[in-house]
């Protein structure tokens, strides 16, 4: 069963339910003369029941504190991914010039200090 569903089919607490409900506690709680054990027992319940709804109320806004909070470091995220493949130089492009312009000198490969600095578009690094 979908939320939207399930959602139809429950009843919601307004502020004059909750409003009628600390009435009643507050009734019960000033220990009428008929008062009884059964009664503290509902009363407890009561008291049990809200004080979940004001839990779940706050955990409610934390979470979506946190929704928020995440959905900034995601786009923080993205945007240095997007930068760092922008700045990036691809391993193949690497690999072709590597293979293209290195030359063996007595044994040893070798590439240009100017092919790499092509390779860094331009880029003047003392080297």
């Amino acid at each position: 069963m979908s939320n939207k569903t399930s959602d139809k089919n429950v009843a919601k607490v307004t502020k004059s339910d909750i409003d009628i409900l600390n009435a009643l506690i507050y009734v019960y709680e000033a220990r009428l003369p008929n008062y009884n054990e059964l009664m503290d027992s509902e009363v407890k319940a009561l008291k049990n029941i809200l004080a979940e709804r004001e839990q779940d109320k706050k955990r409610i806004q934390e979470l979506e504190k946190e929704k928020i909070e995440l959905k900034e470091y995601n786009k923080i995220v993205s945007d240095r991914i997007v930068e760092y493949k922008k700045n990036s130089i691809p391993k193949q492009v690497i690999t072709d010039l590597i293979k293209k312009e290195t030359i063996d000198i007595s044994g040893f490969k070798c590439i240009a200090v100017e092919d790499l600095q092509e390779l860094l578009e331009g880029e003047k690094n003392e080297f």
